[in-house]
């Protein structure tokens, strides 16, 4: 993969086409690794192009999102909400379970971004990673600081590209 470095950059309002031109770059080089790592063929993602949501604003050199819609897992799935191409819910346990799986996440389309996070610090999500979750590993959300970035392949098919366990 590319080296890319941190960079400390100021965008002004009429910045943005270029900043979004400059992330797809990105994406794209990310996608291509993650190709390479998990052997999957000759596959090559090619990432939908990223624009802001609707529902986002912009102050001040800062993109804000609204705070997450929650979800509750319901025989090991969700049923994403809202229309794409970005999606940040909190998830609670089935009955409120001290831990669930889930296992398969319904909706969304080719290119759309997916942030979870746990609805609480008592509920432990655990992201299963399977067909429908490509990911390295099984993932637990077991903090609100938590975090699992995915994106849509096609409806239904979701792939890791961000973890974070942050407590």
């Amino acid at each position: 993969m590319p080296n890319y470095q941190p960079a400390k950059i100021t965008i002004g309002p009429n910045d943005w086409d270029e900043l979004l031109k400059q992330l797809n770059y990105l994406l794209k080089d990310i996608y291509n690794w993650i190709d390479n790592i998990m052997g999957v063929g000759d596959k090559v993602f090619e990432p939908a192009a990223i624009t802001l949501p609707p529902s986002a604003t912009y102050s001040s050199g800062i993109i804000k999102f609204p705070p997450p819609t929650e979800l509750t897992i319901s025989g090991g799935e969700i049923i994403l909400t809202g229309a794409g191409p970005w999606h940040y819910h909190s998830i609670h346990t089935e009955g409120n379970a001290a831990s669930d799986d889930l296992a398969l996440i319904r909706g969304g389309s080719a290119g759309d971004l997916l942030l979870l996070k746990a609805a609480n610090d008592v509920q432990t999500v655990v992201v299963k990673s399977n067909t429908a979750t490509i990911m390295q590993a099984d993932f637990s959300l077991d903090s609100v600081q938590d975090r699992l970035l995915l994106q849509c392949e096609e409806s239904d098919l979701w792939y890791a590209l961000s973890r974070a366990h942050n407590a």
